[in-house]
């Protein structure tokens, strides 16, 4: 006696191999009626023959709802595997339930999946076209890998035609592989430039504040009295020490600490009245701006100092006041 009602998967095996002409589940969720399986009421799959007399499936490309994704399109591919050949289509030509857009015609059927499949091909190679890396990157030869899937792809639309007897267009699908090939070279280019510029900086940072911390320490050790640090602190800003009854600079100057005791009380003067920026004239010789063979030059608005080629920043001269008690 033939059974009717059965396990789903059953239910799809049956249909499948054609077994019978009709079966459903125990809650008619899924059944079948000839070539036509159905989630409830809505057709997602029909068993067909090819030009050739091959049996073929079409299987409906349409989401439907949460159980027919998730339970009997599985149950459908199940028992189609291995052995009958499926096409993921937009029309099976069986219209019904929410397969209204279907149609009866199966030219129209057939045109229409051909148009969908074409498009899907084009859709493809457009996305890969817009992806910002490359496709199988762990691939052994990634550019292999996007002719391969764009040859599978095509190849589905040539096999339906194949299939049916209709007409299919042709797609130059190493040419596109060879874009989007050139693509993905020239984003992983940009991406290696973008690495090496990277790893440079990183490189010139580490190299700065190891410049900085052998300055830091050389300027630490002069300032201890060291006599030859000062050569490790040539193009930086300059400091002052006080050895004895001298000034010294780490431009390798010496000043008479008197004479700089009273330049900086000048200088401390003139930001206390307000009267910077100051520039020496030849008038103010007679003011105390003499540092031994030198000459206080000018003070600008921050209080920083130039007297000759010296250049001293109006922390350092702070530092210094701090030195000699102002």
């Amino acid at each position: 006696m033939v059974k009717r009602v059965v396990p789903t998967d059953q239910v799809a095996h049956l249909w499948a191999h054609q077994s019978q002409s009709d079966a459903r589940n125990g809650t008619n969720s899924v059944h079948f009626s000839g070539a036509v399986f159905y989630s409830y009421a809505t057709p997602i799959a029909r068993i067909m023959q090819t030009i050739a007399g091959n049996t073929v499936a079409l299987i409906s490309s349409h989401g439907h709802s949460m159980t027919t994704r998730g339970k009997h399109y599985p149950a459908v591919r199940r028992a189609l595997h291995g052995h009958i050949h499926a096409f993921t289509v937009p029309f099976i030509g069986a219209p019904g339930g929410w397969n209204r857009p279907d149609s009866n015609n199966i030219d129209e059927v057939h045109a229409g999946n051909v148009a969908a499949l074409t498009a899907g091909y084009n859709e493809h190679v457009a996305r890969l076209l817009r992806r910002q890396s490359r496709i199988y990157d762990q691939a052994a030869d990634p550019h292999a890998e996007v002719l391969q899937e764009l040859e599978s792809i095509a190849g589905t639309v040539g096999a339906y035609g194949v299939s049916f007897g209709v007409n299919t267009p042709g797609f130059d699908t190493a040419a596109d592989a060879a874009r989007i090939n050139a693509r993905f070279d020239a984003l992983e280019a940009h991406k290696a430039r973008e690495q090496r510029a990277a790893a440079k900086l990183r490189r010139e940072a580490a190299e700065r504040e190891k410049r900085a911390a052998a300055a830091a320490d050389a300027l630490a050790a002069w300032r201890a009295g060291n006599v030859y640090a000062n050569h490790s602190l040539y193009g930086l800003p300059v400091a002052l020490r006080i050895v004895g009854d001298e000034v010294q600079t780490t431009l390798g100057a010496r000043v008479p600490l008197q004479a700089a005791r009273d330049a900086y009380g000048f200088y401390r003067l003139m930001l206390a009245d307000g009267k910077v920026p100051w520039q020496r004239k030849a008038e103010h010789r007679f003011l105390p701006v003499n540092l031994g063979p030198f000459t206080l030059d000018s003070i600008d608005a921050d209080g920083n100092v130039r007297a000759g080629c010296h250049n001293i920043s109006a922390a350092e001269l702070a530092r210094f006041g701090a030195l000699i008690g102002a």
